[in-house]
């Protein structure tokens, strides 16, 4: 249980309560607007903010945080934490806590500590980042999703906007980990090997669904794992796989993916791929992953519209 107050009378407690339940885009972006709106800039704002932590111990209560800021850090903070989780070009809504926290727990285990949602709500209020336990948890639930989650791209879609923002709070507080930054969409100049490699495994996967369409157990389901933590053991069998698959493929759709794997090959560096994966580096692949996945749903839809344009204009001629 948390409990916070401020200083004064203020609007901006209704947004920090939103961080556990829904948080509404339309407020989520208001609550930034001041400056924009002619009043004084949010992180001006002097009001004391605080907030307290309670968890259960056996019978007692027990404070497992306790924050004391203002209204304006707390405002330049949360900016920070809703910045990290957008992923993607479609909507992005603000994730609540709850769903980050559902989003990586094991069904019918007890896989998370209890002081978990605590330590995102001070993150998120604080700027000092999310544990970087997270990680480690989304990962695992990529990997190995559970039989009814195998096509949830909800649930997908918040394990990998956890591990973006893990990656991108690693990046800021400690320098030497710059390379873990990554964008909101697709960063066409990120040549980080695991990053290309997360967007090469995509379009091999792609590649599989044309030749193939709807499967029971796809690339992904079979190796994304191993891909994704001992590259250099499997990305030879998904080669093999992806030419034969690219065989079966015809017309234009042949032609982009052939077209999109050489260029994404060529921003890898001449050198043997990984053995192993480092856990932010395993981040960096699920997020190329996705960013190269998001790019060709994108490009779908573009030419499938441009089709459509085309076989309206030429209708249109003829009717002329």
């Amino acid at each position: 249980m948390t409990v916070y107050w401020a200083g004064e009378d203020t609007e901006a407690v209704d947004a920090f309560a939103a961080l556990w339940t829904s948080p509404d885009e339309k407020d989520v972006e208001a609550f930034y607007q001041a400056p924009f709106q002619g009043l004084e800039p949010a992180e001006l704002d002097d009001t004391a903010f605080f907030a307290l932590s309670l968890g259960g111990n056996a019978a007692r209560l027990v404070v497992r945080d306790w924050i004391e800021s203002t209204i304006g850090k707390v405002k330049v903070s949360m900016r920070q934490y809703f910045a990290d989780l957008a992923l993607g070009t479609g909507e992005c809504r603000p994730l609540a806590i709850w769903q980050l926290l559902k989003a990586v727990d094991l069904p019918g285990a007890a896989s998370l500590p209890p002081d978990l949602g605590t330590r995102i709500y001070h993150s998120s209020v604080t700027g000092s980042g999310l544990p970087r336990e997270l990680l480690r948890h989304a990962l695992s639930r990529l990997r190995v999703p559970s039989d009814n989650e195998m096509n949830a791209p909800a649930l997908f879609h918040q394990r990998v906007a956890l591990i973006k923002a893990v990656l991108c709070g690693l990046a800021r507080h400690h320098p030497y980990l710059s390379n873990l930054e990554v964008q909101v969409a697709l960063d066409e100049n990120k040549t980080d090997t695991a990053y290309v490699l997360g967007r090469l495994f995509a379009v091999i996967e792609w590649i599989q669904a044309a030749a193939q369409g709807d499967l029971n157990k796809t690339i992904r389901d079979r190796f994304f794992g191993a891909a994704s933590t001992t590259p250099a053991a499997i990305f030879g069998q998904l080669f093999k796989l992806s030419t034969h698959h690219e065989a079966k493929v015809g017309g234009g759709l042949r032609h982009l993916f052939d077209e999109r794997k050489r260029h994404i090959m060529r921003a890898l560096e001449a050198a043997p791929l990984p053995r192993h994966l480092s856990l932010e580096h395993q981040g960096l692949f699920a997020i190329g992953y996705y960013h190269e996945r998001d790019w060709l749903i994108e490009e779908a839809k573009r030419r499938k519209l441009e089709k459509e344009l085309a076989a309206a204009a030429e209708a249109s001629t003829d009717a002329a």
